[in-house]
């Protein structure tokens, strides 16, 4: 039963960072909490933990154009995030894990603005047809993760040149590409911004629970609080670099096994 609950807006932007903070938040989460944690990521391409990122995305663009890779420990389909796109991370013992019931926190949020967003399946968030939100999901140790995305002002022009989805998955969407199917929530509702967004869906997640929320603004409060210390400093690895030129039948990319701490390298067969 959930007595407590956890807010943390951090306000740094590494991807390598936020996602190890995740884990440790995750490896740490009380048995009678709910932790909703908002972070951003700059100009990186998230993929999932069973995902070949050479058949993902363009990984020569993101080389040139100075884009990050990562791979998250959840799965599901590779993401773009920028400073446009606010990510949510809901974090809950099994017993109280509901993704339908953390998808209406987020559908509650945009109501507020007079945003008609609907769950559709147990993924995804669209308003009228397209795309606003994507979510995936991890169990381990006892208590679940659901994190998503929440495009507010992304730059869906470099997510379309970024990001290779099968012609399948885009079939079966009923649309020719990536663009067509996402849309920013600023184009619907232009006073929108990814702050006043946040705020929303803290409120929203409060009034779910109907419980009192410690709110931890920073991550150093919340780790103080809550996370034995050193485990965030310990928790992530470098970023590791894009090879420099594709060539042979194999290429060697360093990339994040998981967000605990290790950095490999592994081989993997291109497409």
């Amino acid at each position: 039963m959930i007595r407590q609950l956890y807010f943390l807006r951090t306000g740094g932007t590494d991807p390598y960072e936020n996602l190890a903070t995740e884990a440790c938040l995750m490896k740490h989460c009380p048995q009678d909490s709910a932790i909703l944690y908002l972070w951003q990521n700059e100009k990186t391409v998230v993929i999932g933990k069973n995902q070949n990122p050479w058949k993902e995305c363009d990984l020569p663009l993101l080389q040139d154009d100075g884009i990050r890779l990562a791979r998250r420990k959840s799965g599901g389909g590779a993401v773009y995030h920028d400073l446009g796109n606010l990510n949510f991370t809901f974090l809950l013992p099994l017993s109280d894990y509901d993704p339908l019931r953390q998808l209406d926190v987020i559908c509650s949020a945009l109501r507020r603005f007079g945003i008609s967003a609907q769950r559709t399946g147990r993924n995804d968030i669209t308003v009228d047809g397209r795309k606003v939100s994507g979510s995936a999901f991890q169990k381990s140790g006892g208590i679940g993760c659901h994190h998503g995305t929440l495009l507010v002002a992304s730059d869906v022009e470099k997510m379309s040149r970024y990001l290779r989805p099968s012609a399948e998955k885009l079939q079966t969407k009923g649309v020719d590409s990536v663009r067509s199917r996402v849309v920013n929530l600023q184009a619907l509702f232009p006073e929108l911004s990814v702050e006043n967004l946040a705020a929303a869906v803290k409120e929203a997640f409060i009034q779910s629970f109907s419980l009192p929320c410690h709110l931890r603004r920073s991550e150093r409060s919340l780790r103080n609080f809550l996370i034995p210390d050193g485990c965030i400093k310990d928790g992530y690895p470098l970023p590791g670099k894009l090879p420099p030129a594709l060539t042979g039948e194999k290429c060697r990319f360093s990339f994040m096994l998981t967000a605990e701490g290790s950095i490999g390298s592994r081989s993997i067969p291109m497409p």
